[in-house]
């Protein structure tokens, strides 16, 4: 069985440090039941990205996942620019219409909002593109808000099947997991989160219950 970086999901490997999922041979002898990749581990203690070779068939092989699990899609997106962020077609991108939509980044502006306005707008913009959601939520990943609200809809619309966050980079889908994983377990920043494209690399699953999981999936880049 493939062991799998925790932070973002690559398949650990010991041979090629321009790839996804490397570690250090002797790194990876010392630590035998949490692995995070070198990239990771850069990205979390200093703040330096390592560039590599990003794997395409590896993304379109998660999306092929999502497609047949027919779970539930947290589809996330940036409050200050949903139509540079929602993507015009993601129904038929992941072949589901089972989606809730969760807009990020709600506390930057929230003083100044008009919050009929931004879902009346919102709504145009969905039907206008024909975007089928069956709910939406509005949230801040930095600050917690709206958190238990998301997990309440979550725990409405998924039917004990897996929920999936998917989204174009960059929007906070990995920072919104950690909150929910914070919610259950205390834990802090498990998966890697960084300003960097790309950051999640491969789904990441993350036990929900006794059968389901949250996955968080790597950014779709628009």
């Amino acid at each position: 069985m493939d062991i799998k970086c925790m932070g973002c999901g690559a398949i650990i490997q010991t041979k090629d440090e321009a790839k996804q999922g490397f570690i250090d041979p002797k790194v990876l002898e010392k630590h035998q039941e949490e692995f995070y990749c070198k990239r990771c581990f850069n990205l979390r203690h200093y703040s330096k990205n390592n560039r590599i070779e990003l794997d395409e068939s590896i993304l379109k092989q998660e999306t092929e996942v999502i497609k047949k699990d027919k779970g539930l899609i947290c589809l996330v997106a940036d409050s200050f620019d949903f139509e540079g962020t929602i993507h015009p077609h993601i129904n038929d991108l992941l072949e589901s219409n089972n989606i809730l939509l969760v807009l990020n980044k709600y506390d930057l502006y929230i003083k100044d909002l008009n919050l009929n306005k931004l879902l009346d707008y919102l709504r145009l913009y969905l039907k206008k593109n024909n975007i089928k959601i069956k709910d939406l939520v509005l949230v801040s990943a930095k600050k917690g808000f709206g958190i238990d609200e998301l997990i309440e809809k979550i725990n409405a619309l998924r039917n004990g099947k897996n929920v999936y966050f998917v989204g174009m980079t960059n929007v906070g889908k990995s920072t919104i997991i950690n909150k929910i994983i914070a919610n259950y377990t205390g834990e802090d920043d498990v998966i890697t989160v960084s300003n960097t494209i790309n950051t999640t690399l491969a789904n990441i699953y993350i036990p929900l219950d006794d059968k389901s999981y949250i996955v968080d999936t790597p950014g779709i880049i628009n």
